[in-house]
C-alpha cells in the first residue's frame, strides 16, 4: 500500500473520474458527495478504520461520488492491480472450499463441473453451536442445506403439545431442507446440532434454478424420512 498525504479541502476523488485506487483511511475526516438533480448533496463523513473507492475498482466504473478532505490526513493507498488479485485469489479459495464440501455429497457427483462452479457461487456459510437450532418445525422453507461438519438431529412433534421425538441423524455431507423447497410446503421437522457444527445453504431461487433438474433425485431420496411426514 502506498501512503497519501492530503491537505484541507483536497478532493481526493472526483465524481465521474475513471479509478484505479482503493483508499482506507489512517488519519482524519473525509466527506462524501454526490451529484443529485444538480446539486452536489452531501452523503456522509469517513473516519480513520473506513475505506472508500472499491466501487470503481470492482465494477471498473467511473468513481460514483467525490471525496473531500476536511481537514490535514493520511490514507493508504491500494492499487486496481493489486486489489483485484486479492479479491480474485480470495474468491479462488472460497469457490475450492466449497467444492471439496460439494464432493461429499452424493447426489451431487453427477453435475457437471461449470454447474458445480454456479453452485459455489452462490453458497453461503453459517456456524451453529451445540443445541441451537437451524429450522424449527412449522416454519416455512426458503434454504437447502449441507452439513460441512459436525452432526444434527431431525426432531419432530406430533402434535403442538407433545415432546418432540428425534426422528433422524444427519452428518458430514448429508444435507436436507429439500422437502419444504421440492414440495413449496413449511418445515416438516425441526434440526438441532447435537455438536458445534458449520452449515452451507443455497437460497430457494437460487435452488429451483440449478438444483430444478435434480429435483427426481431429491423426491426419491425422501424415502429415507418419507414415514415422518405430514401426508
Amino acid at each position: 500500500m502506498e501512503e497519501v498525504l492530503t491537505q484541507p479541502g483536497q478532493d481526493v476523488i472526483v465524481e465521474g473520474e475513471q479509478g484505479d485506487t482503493l483508499y482506507i483511511i489512517d488519519q482524519g475526516e473525509y466527506d462524501c458527495y454526490k451529484q443529485i438533480a444538480g446539486k452536489q448533496t452531501y452523503l456522509k463523513t469517513y473516519h480513520p478504520g473506513e475505506f472508500f473507492g472499491e466501487l470503481a475498482l470492482m465494477y471498473n466504473a467511473p468513481r460514483a461520488a467525490s471525496i473531500k478532505s476536511k481537514a490535514a490526513g493520511k490514507l493508504f493507498g491500494l492499487d486496481r492491480a493489486t486489489f483485484n488479485h486479492i479479491v480474485q485469489e480470495a474468491a479462488t479459495k472460497k469457490r475450492k472450499y466449497f467444492s471439496e464440501i460439494l464432493s461429499k455429497v452424493e447426489i451431487l457427483a453427477e453435475i457437471d463441473p461449470y454447474e458445480k462452479e454456479q453452485l459455489c457461487d452462490t453458497l453461503k456459510e453459517e456456524e451453529y453451536t451445540k443445541g441451537s437450532y437451524i429450522v424449527k418445525q412449522g416454519d416455512q422453507g426458503d434454504r437447502f442445506y449441507i452439513i460441512a461438519e459436525g452432526k444434527l438431529t431431525a426432531e419432530k412433534k406430533e402434535s403442538p403439545t407433545a415432546e418432540p421425538k428425534k426422528v433422524f441423524e444427519y452428518h458430514e455431507g448429508d444435507y436436507f431442507g429439500e422437502i419444504a423447497l421440492v414440495k413449496n410446503t413449511v418445515r416438516q421437522a425441526s434440526i438441532k446440532a447435537e455438536t458445534d457444527c458449520r452449515v452451507v445453504y443455497i437460497e430457494r431461487d437460487a435452488f429451483k434454478r440449478l438444483l430444478g433438474p435434480m429435483e427426481e433425485i431429491l423426491q426419491r431420496n425422501m424415502d429415507k424420512y418419507k414415514k415422518f411426514l405430514i401426508q
